[in-house]
């Protein structure tokens, strides 16, 4: 009989395990009809003759072999970034290390450039191991610095306006005294 047909992924040759009647009979066995004992996940078909002079048997089964759970690290730092203009990413890693990893970020493979908040779904992609989390990243607003000068005019019936330096560049709107207008004194 075979035992032991459903293991899983541990980097070893992994074995189905035989018992002869009677007991300790000679046979040979096969993986997809090849003496090695697979390592990789997946699905092997077994075979075992036996090789007696007095005795006879033939046994097929399958042989799975599962995916191991791998952990995912998603470090906590690289969920709350600044905006800046540039593309911003979670920082992913993995046990084992290394794992080729699927993420998206509001279900988009594309980097976020924008202030926001992301929903962050990584996915293990390897043919022996699974692993699935997700967090939640933010994209804070960056800082502008704001600077007024020309403030101070002599009355001459025109209208004034101040002059506004913004670091970065960005849209803004203007008012004087809750007005859009510029101000003339009278």
């Amino acid at each position: 009989s075979l035992s032991d047909l459903k293991q899983t992924y541990n980097g070893n040759n992994i074995q189905a395990t035989i018992n002869t009647t009677p007991a300790n009979l000679s046979y040979t066995i096969t993986y997809n009809r090849d003496s090695i004992p697979p390592i990789n996940a997946g699905t092997y078909i077994v075979e075992v003759n036996i090789n007696e002079d007095n005795y006879t048997g033939y046994i097929i089964d399958t042989l799975v072999i599962e995916k191991a759970l791998a952990t995912i690290h998603i470090d906590s730092l690289s969920l709350i970034q600044t905006y800046n203009g540039n593309t911003k990413k979670a920082n992913i890693s993995t046990t084992p290390q290394n794992l080729n990893c699927n993420i998206l970020y509001n279900n988009s493979t594309n980097y976020p450039i924008n202030a926001g908040t992301y929903n962050v779904d990584v996915t293990i992609v390897d043919s022996n191991y699974y692993g699935t989390t997700n967090a939640t990243m933010t994209i804070e607003k960056a800082s502008a610095s704001i600077k007024l000068s020309n403030l101070h005019h002599i009355y001459d019936g025109t209208s004034k306006t101040a002059q506004i330096d913004i670091q970065p560049i960005v849209n803004y709107n203007v008012s004087y005294n809750g007005d859009s207008n510029a101000i003339t004194a009278g």
